[in-house]
């Protein structure tokens, strides 16, 4: 009698003579393999992700501290229902810029008022010296005096020039920083007439979900470079100023649209958010210094026309001036406590549409910047699914297919789609092509999540059909168009031709028939007559 021991190792060498194609008894064990019959399917099947239209993180526009956070992770919200509240108020730079400019302003009206108040003193002085004398001291006194303004207006009209032009090498880089938000090519806005495709060059991930909104924007950046390029009036320059810190506030709302992919990451994303704020700040820090500069200017020509005026006045005229000068000096301190006072209050962050809550990355009483999102947001009524076919597979699609697709997780779950959009350009590193496909407003929604991945069935229309296999069939044979059939219970290969790989599956043109049994698992290395059996 065999031991188990000694009936393994018999059978261990009577496996070895099948495989190499020696005779062995009718007894001879055969390799136990898995099969099954080659389908006509009537889909192909593509690994594809649930996304949404609109899928985007809520920023605050200022610095601050959370006072108030009135979501949470799941919770549907309305456009313009308020999130959350900050203690910072109003654009915080544009009150500092203002309040820095009236600083230096208070400063020249006393300088002012104390000159003056000299000037007063030596006048009364010289009352009682005769008239000539008096008027040569006078005129001295005036050209020192213009001579010294006209010398401090020269020197801030440079300033001024130097604070324009950085204004307006901000202002390029700006163009640049949204260019490269908008397209994939820096030269597009400037070949914007020239080139006919030009949609190529455009970011899908910002176009497609807000195809008017961005278009629209893509309409004012053109406005705005063509102002740019031929403005140098001073004057223009600093509304010019202006409209490019809202164009930047705009552009950095827009970004909210990208729905992040595997050409745009995240991490992509958060960089042209930064940059475009980075440059935001450098334009109001440099509108500051103009807008400090101008105030100057205009104090300085002021002054110049008192001293012209005032050297003919007597004292008693002279002395008449100084409840004006300290008027206006007590009307600026007033303005500046107004400033300080505004610069205390509280903002609010508002929903940029209706969604739900999907991330909350902060809690009452942290500080934020304009860089870190409070929440992310989801828009769950208007989802897609985004899939990828191969070039072989392309010709199954249209626009209008109706397509079903189920999640991987329960595949008995269908649900239908109607594809929209199919992207016009081969991906270089795949080669694959992106397509999208609407769901409608009647699907369930809380079944179908955002992120969520499905196996999209694209129906089957050609007029001969094919054979779908596993892939791992081919996988059995080093040669990639060679499939292992079983015929009178024995390994037989049989040489196929291939259509195209979708996902897991195997699409074959010719070389199979409905009553083939194929191969998809096997315990040893096939070879033709290697007897094996099926359960």
């Amino acid at each position: 009698m065999l031991t188990s021991t000694s009936l393994s190792r018999v059978l261990a060498v009577a496996s070895i003579i099948a495989l190499t194609g020696c005779s062995v008894s009718s007894a001879s064990p055969r390799a136990r393999v898995t099969t099954l019959t080659p389908q006509i399917p009537d889909s192909i099947k593509a690994s594809g992700l649930v996304l949404s239209r609109q899928e985007a993180g809520i920023y605050p526009r200022r610095d601050g501290i959370v006072s108030s956070l009135t979501v949470d992770v799941g919770d549907q919200v309305k456009q313009g229902q308020v999130i959350a509240t900050l203690q910072a108020d109003g654009s915080q730079q544009y009150l500092a810029a203002d309040l820095n400019f009236k600083r230096k302003e208070l400063e020249i009206v006393r300088e002012r008022e104390s000159k003056e108040e000299s000037q007063a003193v030596l006048i009364a002085q010289l009352a009682n010296t005769a008239l000539e004398t008096e008027r040569k001291v006078q005129i001295q006194e005036r050209d020192a005096d213009m001579k010294q303004v006209d010398t401090q207006i020269d020197g801030v009209e440079t300033e001024m020039e130097q604070n324009l032009e950085l204004a307006r090498n901000t202002m390029t880089d700006l163009v640049q920083a949204i260019t490269r938000m908008l397209y994939t090519r820096n030269d597009a806005l400037e070949n914007y007439d020239r080139n006919s495709g030009y949609d190529y060059y455009r970011r899908n991930e910002i176009f497609y979900p807000r195809d008017a909104e961005a278009s629209t924007f893509e309409g004012e950046l053109r406005r705005f470079n063509s102002k740019l390029s031929s403005t140098t009036d001073r004057e223009r320059m600093l509304d010019l100023v202006n409209e490019a810190i809202s164009l930047g506030e705009d552009a950095r709302r827009l970004s909210n649209n990208f729905s992040p992919s595997p050409e745009l990451p995240v991490e992509r994303i958060e960089l042209i958010r930064a940059d475009i704020g980075n440059v935001i700040d450098r334009l109001l820090k440099h509108m500051s210094d103009a807008k400090v500069s101008a105030s100057r200017i205009q104090t300085l020509l002021a002054e110049k026309e008192r001293v012209v005026a005032g050297k003919q006045r007597t004292a008693a005229a002279t002395s008449s001036q100084r409840p004006f000068v300290a008027r206006s000096a007590e009307i600026i301190e007033a303005e500046i406590e107004r400033i300080k006072q505004q610069m205390g209050g509280g903002g609010s962050v508002t929903a940029p549409f209706s969604g739900v809550i999907t991330k909350r990355n902060v809690n009452v009483g942290d500080s934020v910047d304009s860089n870190r999102p409070l929440v992310s947001i989801v828009d769950d009524s208007q989802k897609f699914v985004r899939f990828f076919v191969t070039q072989e597979s392309f010709p199954y699609i249209d626009q209008g297919l109706l397509v079903t697709f189920a999640p991987t997780f329960s595949p008995g779950e269908k649900y239908a789609a109607t594809v929209n959009r199919i992207s016009q350009a081969i991906d270089q590193e795949t080669g694959l092509i992106q397509v999208e496909a609407e769901i409608p407003d009647s699907a369930e929604g809380e079944r179908i999540l955002s992120r969520m991945s499905v196996v999209v069935h694209i129906p089957v229309t050609e007029e001969f059909p094919l054979m779908e296999i596993p892939k791992k069939a081919l996988e059995l044979s080093d040669r990639p168009n060679t499939v292992w059939t079983v015929k009178r219970s024995k390994a037989s290969p049989k040489t196929v031709k291939v259509k195209f790989l979708q996902g897991d599956y195997a699409y074959i043109e010719s070389g199979l028939t409905d009553d083939d049994e194929i191969i998809i698992e096997s315990p040893v290395t096939l070879q033709p007559s290697v007897a094996v059996y099926t359960d």
